[in-house]
């Protein structure tokens, strides 16, 4: 059985937008984690409905980890009473997992 490679079908411009467009996700979500620590945004900003396009791709647990009073013990504590997996994304949390997800960070 012989191996083929098949050349992308993105031309480099595209695959240049791509990569720009990567990047830009990993400096707004830096940036957030940052403002995060120093308390000027809250989740709520991640947790918009729908939420801000470099908050798609995060994983619930990353925002966890964001929060500065929570660590690795108690976001997957969070996690298991919400019976979610650590590697939800925020795009695909439904309405009630988002509000469910509130309610106890408001609680805490």
């Amino acid at each position: 059985m012989s191996m083929t490679t098949h050349a992308s079908s993105r031309t480099l411009e595209q695959r240049l937008a791509a990569l720009d467009q990567a990047n830009q996700v990993r400096m707004a979500r830096a940036a957030f984690k940052r403002d995060m620590r120093t308390r000027r945004a809250t989740v709520l900003d991640a947790l918009a409905d729908p939420p801000p396009e470099w908050a798609r791709g995060m994983t619930v647990l990353d925002l966890l980890l964001a929060i500065p009073t929570i660590g690795r013990t108690r976001a997957a504590g969070i996690l298991r009473t919400l019976d979610m997996s650590q590697f939800k994304t925020v795009g695909k949390l439904t309405a009630r997992q988002r509000c469910e997800l509130l309610r106890i960070l408001e609680a805490r």
